[in-house]
């Protein structure tokens, strides 16, 4: 297959939300992983959420066998955030979590990094994202981010402030609770991603749902 016809065929799985299949398709042809990163910069787009997430299910398809190119793909995500790289990789950091995620062990060395990117206000909605992917599955692995998430609840995106209660939630983050109980009367809303579409979540709801479980 060629390189425009892999990227057709992939837009169009895309556009159907059919992740698994890209999945799949990456154990036929890796390039795949490549034409996920191109549309993915459009952070308000459901196609480039659905770039991110079928980033994470093809890295789970290929941890088994192919861990060296996964870790690979990270250097190469990592790059694409760099002035040397001649460009902005917008939704790097959040594919470079759905990858650490899918085996926070072995990858874990990458959490730091992960976190060390909030420095840069470009990156803060995508760092907040990352961490909180990772802490679904491993939060025991991203202790010491507490500042971070303070900042992103006080300061952040609303987008960013959905992400930072929900690592508060995985990890009872008691500290945030000052912050959290402000947060209830918010009736800001956020477009977050849930299984293939960008849906509406009010802030309020979420910060009240958080600070009942610390």
């Amino acid at each position: 297959m060629t390189l425009f016809d892999l990227k057709k065929r992939i837009k169009g799985l895309i556009n159907e939300n059919n992740i698994d299949a890209i999945a799949c398709l990456a154990l036929e042809d890796r390039r795949a992983l490549n034409v996920l990163t191109s549309f993915s910069y459009d952070r308000d787009s459901e196609n480039t959420w659905r770039a991110i997430d079928a980033m994470g299910r093809t890295a789970g398809a290929l941890i088994d066998t192919d861990y060296d190119f996964l870790r690979d793909v990270t250097r190469r995500l990592l790059w694409s955030v760099t002035e040397e790289s001649g460009g902005i990789g917008w939704s790097s950091i959040d594919m470079l979590g759905e990858i650490v995620r899918i085996d926070a062990g072995r990858f874990r060395d990458l959490i730091p990094v992960i976190a060390s990117m909030y420095e840069d206000e470009t990156f803060r909605e995508s760092v907040i994202y990352a961490l909180s992917r990772i802490a679904d599955i491993s939060p025991e692995l991203i202790q010491g981010v507490e500042g971070l998430i303070l900042d992103a609840l006080s300061e952040g995106s609303p987008r960013s402030k959905v992400y930072a209660l929900r690592i508060v939630k995985k990890l009872r983050l008691k500290d945030a609770g000052n912050i959290v109980s402000k947060m209830v009367s918010d009736e800001t809303i956020a477009r977050i991603y849930s299984d293939g579409y960008l849906e509406n979540v009010e802030l309020g709801s979420v910060a009240g749902e958080v600070y009942e479980s610390i």
